[in-house]
């Protein structure tokens, strides 16, 4: 295999597992965070946080979005 076709080929997938901070520990990681430097002043922060039934909604819809197929690579 060439070097070009190696990475052109190259595939990474993250292991995402079920695992998440609690809603306290969440809500302690953004408190935590809101104290850290913001040269740009720009503070203009958006969480959301999506758990559970709608995790697995948001990943099929952005596979459809995407035009993949839902479960591979």
């Amino acid at each position: 295999m060439e070097l070009r076709e190696a990475i052109r080929n190259r595939v990474s997938t993250a292991a995402i597992t079920d695992e998440s901070p609690s809603d306290a520990q969440l809500l302690d990681l953004l408190a935590i965070a809101a104290h850290s430097p913001d040269h740009a002043a720009l503070r203009s922060w958006r969480l959301v946080s999506i758990r559970g039934d709608d995790r697995a909604r948001l990943g099929a819809a952005m596979a459809a979005g995407f035009g993949d197929v839902a479960g591979t690579p």
